[in-house]
């Protein structure tokens, strides 16, 4: 009798309650992954005939602890006052446990009642589907934002398992869009495991300036159960390299001189090399040199890690040659010359009288001194008018003598 009187006596309730107070849901995110929030929509209407206050909340045993999927109901407003026929929205959201089961659905039931009115109360069912989460693996990166070329990007990685699941054989990739950052490698996470590992990249000295991303994935096949994003810059670096060298012979040398560019943006340089004029003669450079007030002068530009190579050859051996050609076309004249035709010419002091005149004996020797025979030879001698010849010749006489105005031949 008294199971009969409670049913009657609820069913009595109920048929009050869906003439008071009417609940229409609408879901937001009835989906939602373990960890995460699932919201509702729930539009509460007074159908009642006087002024009424409301109060909403969740079913008390649908939580934590009694409860393997929810942590807690949160109600916003969680009281309305409502006139008749009067409607408010009120937004449920309902926090699931990180150790709820995946891959499963539930109903959680959200609870309305009268502060004024014992009996006048309602609830609705809240139905809720856990699926897996995109991102169980939660990610948490400690990089600086800023990094030179020539240093290393150097950083550390939280790892943490959000289930109470074992995960296996999971590959974490850590990569950047800067070429030379990229690292990937399996591992196994037990429930609930968090831990830390360190990762550390060289950063190239020609890596080019600029904002670069820093991802951080965790995969199980293709599907992605963490990921990370960040972002880091890489600095301006202006840095040159010179190197010169210099190779020597026989009157000839060879200068070479470098540039480089050990920095990450372009640079713009310009090489002066001390010179001039004669020795511009005698220089010839590689790649061509402009000339200033006599110096050589090259002017380029240089991209990060580029190197400029310009080359000075100056060779003294043409004007060596030439003066060494100079030097024995005389000496060979001057041996042609003396040893074909040798004169020598000598005077002897004969006797002087007390006039004041004198005697002399004037020799010419000619000598042939090459080795063949000479033909046509000349021998012309020139005599002042002082000397007045006898014209006795003791070998050859002249074929002719020749009366000047100062001298005879």
């Amino acid at each position: 009798i008294f199971l009969l009187l409670l049913t009657f006596s609820s069913a009595q309730e109920l048929e009050q309650q869906d003439k008071t107070i009417l609940l229409d849901v609408t879901p937001l995110a009835p989906e939602v992954a373990v960890g995460e929030h699932a919201q509702f929509l729930v539009r509460v209407t007074n159908l009642g005939e006087e002024r009424d206050a409301f109060k909403i909340s969740g079913d008390p045993y649908d939580v934590s602890p009694f409860s393997n999927f929810v942590q807690y109901v949160k109600v916003e407003p969680n009281q309305l006052k409502l006139d008749p026929f009067q409607s408010e929205d009120v937004v449920v959201s309902v926090k699931i446990l990180e150790q709820a089961p995946a891959n499963q659905g539930f109903t959680t039931d959200l609870k309305i009642s009268s502060l004024s009115h014992v009996n006048v109360k309602n609830s609705v069912p809240l139905d809720i589907f856990v699926v897996a989460p995109k991102e169980v693996v939660q990610i948490a990166v400690n990089a600086p934002i800023e990094v030179r070329p020539g240093d290393a990007l150097m950083f550390d990685v939280l790892f943490k398992n959000r289930l109470n699941l074992e995960l296996v054989n999971h590959e974490v990739s850590v990569y950047s869009d800067l070429s030379g950052i990229s690292e990937s490698f399996i591992i196994n996470f037990t429930p609930k495991q968090e831990f830390t590992r360190d990762f550390s990249f060289p950063i190239s000295l020609n890596a080019a300036p600029g904002n670069y991303a820093l991802n951080v994935k965790v995969y199980d096949g293709p599907d992605v159960k963490g990921s990370f994003v960040s972002a880091f810059s890489v600095l301006e670096k202006s840095a040159l390299g010179e190197q010169a060298s210099e190779k020597g012979g026989f009157f000839k040398s060879q200068t070479t001189l470098q540039r480089h560019n050990e920095g990450n943006i372009p640079l713009t340089q310009q090489i002066t090399l001390r010179s001039n004029f004669f020795k511009n003669i005698f220089t010839t450079t590689e790649p061509e040199a402009t000339t200033s007030h006599g110096d050589l002068v090259w002017e380029f530009s240089l991209e990060p890690g580029e190197t400029y190579t310009a080359a000075v050859t100056r060779n003294y051996r043409p004007l060596f040659y030439g003066f060494l050609a100079i030097v024995i076309v005389v000496v060979l004249l001057y041996f042609y010359i003396e040893r074909s035709v040798v004169i020598k010419k000598r005077i002897f002091m004969m006797k002087s009288s007390v006039a004041g005149v004198t005697d002399m004996k004037i020799l010419l020797i000619v000598r042939n001194g090459s080795s063949f025979p000479l033909q046509g030879v000349t021998v012309m001698d020139v005599l002042p008018n002082i000397i007045h010849p006898t014209y006795e010749f003791g070998t050859l006489k002249p074929d002719h003598v020749q009366q000047g105005a100062k001298s005879k031949r």
